[in-house]
């Protein structure tokens, strides 16, 4: 064995996995928002959104967007109604 190896202590490259979303203070995320960032970088009302494919994880609308936000409000406002009665 050479005594190179036994020197040079190993690196090890840290791997950042893809699928978790670092938690920091700050504002939201997402396009043109200006509150304070809650949870995993959204304010409450874009959190929700990031969850239901609204918008991605950079806090950019969806491709289709307008189609989404439209089923979107139709099923919250049931759910609305439903909660009322």
């Amino acid at each position: 064995m050479s005594d190179s190896n036994k020197s040079e202590p190993k690196k090890l490259d840290k791997q950042i996995p893809n699928n978790v979303i670092s938690i920091s203070s700050g504002l939201c995320k997402a396009d043109s928002c200006r509150s304070k960032a809650l949870r995993a970088e959204f304010c409450d009302t874009h959190f929700t959104w990031f969850k239901d494919g609204l918008i991605n994880k950079n806090g950019q609308k969806v491709p289709d967007f307008d189609k989404k936000h439209y089923a979107w409000e139709a099923s919250h406002a049931a759910a609305s109604k439903k909660k009322t009665a």
